[in-house]
């Protein structure tokens, strides 16, 4: 077991310093590469889960459920794109 100093109390001045100091605005952390991204809500039937994460499973690893929706997505725009050219 480790032990420790009791941590001292800061006294008034430091409190003051410290909030006088203040801070800056918190940074956007956009990602390399993918700052084109848009969050969507998705909502799912039961069923429809249900099928998904029995086909998920059927893999020796399986995705992430957000990973195979956005391969089906992929999928299906890559067939409509083929069937509209």
């Amino acid at each position: 077991m480790t032990i420790a100093r009791k941590p001292k109390k800061p006294n008034e001045v430091e409190i003051a310093t410290l909030i006088e100091k203040g801070g800056s605005v918190p940074k956007s952390h956009k990602r390399a590469g993918k700052t084109d991204l848009k969050n969507v809500q998705l909502r799912l039937s039961e069923n429809i889960i249900s099928d998904i994460d029995n086909i998920r499973q059927q893999n020796i690893v399986a995705p992430s459920r957000h990973a195979w929706i956005l391969t089906a997505i992929k999928e299906k725009i890559g067939r409509d794109v083929k069937t509209t050219s």
